[in-house]
């Protein structure tokens, strides 16, 4: 199958300023863990907050082949009040299309630890690149929003990127 690649990662946003976070690309290039030293939320008991934090990948991708596609997985901890809620978003987008796929995780509240797995499979990159391996950049914007007593992190952020013909890459033209 054809070959498809992780280039690099990089976040930026409220949540996650630079200097907070490390990225590790897997020597096969298809997987990427993000860690976080302080993408937290807190508010009190009457407070409501919303902030977000922006991970941008890039992405080599055969010639002649659109991508679309991601395996994500978001981890971390969350603690409410009996008041307290979270709700927690993650939307996909590729640089240059207007269309987004979005996964909610609405309401969480507790004392608990998370893992949130989301496919996104529903934006195509908005060309097919031309030449030999053209990078596509894709943004995954974390979003989350906290109200009543409430506290909130990420601590680890994976990508996978898996061959799915059809799926995850698909050729270009009729």
């Amino acid at each position: 199958p054809p070959s498809l690649k992780l280039l690099s990662a990089t976040a930026q946003g409220e949540l996650c300023p630079e200097g907070s976070y490390s990225a590790a690309i897997s020597s096969d290039q298809l997987a990427m863990t993000m860690t976080f030293s302080a993408l937290e939320l807190h508010t009190a008991p009457a407070e409501e907050r919303e902030a977000s934090c922006q991970v941008h990948l890039t992405l080599e991708v055969p010639r002649g082949y659109a991508f679309s596609g991601l395996d994500v997985a978001s981890s971390g901890y969350l603690l409410t009040s009996p008041q307290g809620a979270v709700n927690f978003d993650v939307s996909y987008s590729f640089a240059g299309n207007t269309q987004t796929q979005s996964f909610s995780h609405p309401r969480l509240s507790g004392d608990m630890a998370y893992v949130f797995h989301d496919f996104a499979d529903q934006v195509w990159s908005p060309t097919c690149p031309p030449g030999p391996g053209q990078s596509v950049d894709v943004d995954v914007t974390l979003t989350i929003a906290a109200h009543g007593d409430a506290s909130f992190n990420i601590s680890a952020f994976d990508v996978e990127v898996t061959h799915q013909p059809g799926v995850v890459l698909r050729p270009c033209g009729p």
